[in-house]
C-alpha cells in the first residue's frame, strides 16, 4: 500500500480502536501512528490468515511452477518503480 491508501484507511482503523495517534515530540507538524493491542492482535490474525491462504494456493502448484512463480515475483519486485 502507498501512503495515500494508508492515510485513507486510518479513520476506519481509528473507529475500531486499531491504532492511536500522538504528536511527534521532535516535530509538532507530524503525528505518530501506533497500533494498539487490538490492532496488533488483528494484524497477527490477518498475517496468519494470509500465510495460510498462500500455502493452500502454493500446494496447488508443482515444485517447478512454484520455482517459476517465485522467480517472476523476484523480478517484479526488483524492477518496481519508486511508487510501488
Amino acid at each position: 500500500m502507498d501512503k495515500g491508501q494508508i492515510s485513507g484507511r486510518l479513520p476506519d482503523l481509528c473507529r475500531v480502536s486499531w491504532y492511536q495517534e500522538r504528536p511527534n515530540p521532535r516535530d509538532n507538524r507530524e503525528v505518530l501512528v501506533c497500533l494498539t493491542r487490538t490492532g496488533l492482535a488483528a494484524h497477527e490474525m490477518i498475517v496468519a490468515g494470509a500465510l495460510e491462504r498462500n500455502q493452500r494456493l502454493l500446494e496447488l502448484l508443482s515444485k517447478d511452477d512454484v520455482t517459476m512463480l517465485l522467480g517472476h515475483i523476484d523480478r517484479l519486485t526488483e524492477n518496481r518503480g519508486p511508487d510501488a
